[in-house]
């Protein structure tokens, strides 16, 4: 709730300063059959190397979260 997810899977990657380095999808497949581009993956990689995060969000796709009100 406090980060306002409105999907799942929606990934929310924040470094040691608590600074939010990438927001969105894993990848770019639905389906996970198809993916192509692993944005999750390349923002660690970016991070962990010391280069800045070129993607840093992505469109989350998946099923909506439903909170009570």
């Amino acid at each position: 709730d406090q980060l306002g997810a409105n999907v799942t899977p929606e990934v929310f990657y924040f470094n040691e300063k608590n600074v939010l380095m990438y927001h969105g999808a894993i990848d770019n497949d639905r389906s996970g059959k198809n993916v192509t581009e692993n944005y999750l993956t390349v923002a660690f990689d970016s991070a962990l190397n010391g280069k800045t995060i070129a993607k840093t969000g992505a469109n989350a796709f998946g099923c909506t979260i439903k909170r009570k009100e």
